[in-house]
């Protein structure tokens, strides 16, 4: 037997020489003695009022950080659910299918790099089909389709511009 493993079973020995009476015992002594230097600590008539209200604020405050921290724990937790939701949903689904709404702010987001004025357009989306009107010159529209026609759940894009000459400014 090494040495540590000898200092280890004296005190095994030690420990179990005291009565499992008195071991309780001597920890409800020590739990008691730690209680009253707490509240004498508290109710100390010079500095206890000011203790008190300390330990109130840090209460509230640990209250209040924990309560914060506890939503955004909720919150992502919501997220991350819902994101292996549609993941386990997902081949489920046919390649692309995505709720119109959800379609035209997919369009959106890809025609924001490439037109100046995305305001002017309107888009119509009906279960993949995508209808563009607006305002365009020439030269945007056929990108502009193509831009369209490359964004996942477009199954067919129809062309209802009202073409600007191509030397007169777009309003």
């Amino acid at each position: 037997m090494g040495e540590g493993s000898s200092r280890y079973a004296v005190g095994q020995q030690a420990f179990a020489r005291i009565a499992p009476g008195r071991a309780s015992n001597l920890a409800m002594l020590a739990l008691g003695a730690a209680l009253g230097a707490g509240v004498a600590y508290l109710v100390d008539p010079y500095q206890g009022a000011r203790r008190r209200a300390e330990l109130l604020d840090r209460s509230s405050s640990f209250a209040r950080a924990a309560a914060h921290r506890g939503g955004r724990l909720a919150r992502h937790s919501r997220n991350r659910l819902e994101g292996v939701l549609a993941s386990l949903a997902e081949p489920l689904r046919p390649y692309g299918a995505a709720s119109d709404r959800k379609l035209a702010a997919r369009i959106r987001s890809r025609l924001g790099h490439q037109v100046k004025h995305l305001e002017r357009l309107e888009l119509e989306v009906r279960n993949g089909d995508v209808t563009v009107r607006g305002k365009a010159d020439e030269s945007e529209i056929a990108p502009l389709l193509r831009a369209i026609a490359e964004v996942r759940g477009v199954r067919s894009v129809t062309d209802s511009f009202e073409r600007a000459a191509p030397d007169a400014p777009v309003q």
